[in-house]
Order: C-alpha cells, then sequence, then structure tokens
C-alpha cells in the first residue's frame, strides 16, 4: 500500500528545509567513514530529517513521542540472496527521560 510517506520518501527532508527557516541552510548529509563504508556509516543527513520532523508531526498531529526506533540495514548480505546483512541492528532513542522507569548494567561492567 502506498502511504504519503511511501509516495514521496524525500518529502520529511524537503518539509524540514521549508520549516528550518534560515535561507540558503546547506542540510546536513549522510557522509561515508572511509573508502570501504558502502553504508553512509556518518548519518547526519537522516538524523536531522528526523529531530526537524518529529516536533513538526507532533504539533501536527497533537501527540508526543516518547522514543523512536530506527532499523539499519548494513554490510554485506548474510548469503548469497539474503535480504538479511552481517551489520544490520536496530537503535531506540529516548526522547522523554519520564519514560526511562529502569536500566541495569550487564555483570562485568
Amino acid at each position: 500500500e502506498t502511504t504519503n510517506s511511501t509516495a514521496n520518501p524525500q518529502a520529511p527532508r524537503h518539509e524540514a528545509r521549508r520549516r528550518s527557516n534560515i535561507p540558503g541552510l546547506a542540510l546536513p548529509s549522510n557522509q561515508k567513514t572511509g573508502h570501504g563504508d558502502l553504508d553512509w556509516l556518518r548519518r547526519e543527513g537522516d538524523c536531522f530529517v528526523l529531530n526537524s520532523i518529529i516536533p513538526i508531526v507532533e504539533t501536527d498531529w497533537g501527540c508526543k513521542f516518547q522514543s523512536v526506533r530506527g532499523v539499519f540495514q548494513e554490510g554485506a548480505a548474510v548469503f548469497k540472496g539474503s535480504g538479511m546483512k552481517l551489520k544490520s541492528h536496530i537503535q531506540i532513542a529516548v526522547r522523554d527521560p519520564e519514560a526511562i522507569i529502569g536500566y541495569f548494567l550487564p555483570k562485568g561492567l
């Protein structure tokens, strides 16, 4: 199914630029970390879009995001033809400290 996000995947970046109100602002972009980086691991552009668009969505929709989850497909395929990648992972950003009700330290740290 096509949604507003999938119909125009660059819309959040354009909206963040439009609402930044800074004429001539050069938007951050993702960067490679080195010669062998095929995944553009420095994601300043992605970070900018999320940090810009989340408050807009919160205002427009009248909601509050306590946390944000991102899925990152990185690295080579686990095996030929695989959709899984060797370095795939999930990152969670807690935006509201009140959402943290506890934490633990792994043994040995």
